[in-house]
């Protein structure tokens, strides 16, 4: 299934999930990768795809619970 919004590229996903028990809102982190790369090309670029999934996590980890049921609603209340 081709779920990126740009042709030629393929979505990766990986999932984090909150610890707070009473929350336990679970995301999910995304890097896109051209299909035009070569093996080699997406070695040399997996530090910068790995630093960017990490800072998608530390971003997650970052927002309270609060926001957390926020995104679960997918609406964001005044």
């Amino acid at each position: 299934m081709n779920v990126s919004a740009n042709p030629g590229f393929r979505k990766v996903f990986f999932s984090v999930r909150c610890a707070e028990k009473d929350c336990d809102t679970a995301a999910l982190l995304s890097v896109e990768i051209s299909a035009s790369k070569s093996d080699t090309e997406i070695e040399d670029a997996l530090p910068s795809l790995v630093d960017r999934l990490e800072r998608q996590e530390k971003s997650f980890y970052n927002m309270d619970c609060q926001m957390h049921d926020m995104m679960k609603k997918g609406m964001f209340e005044n």
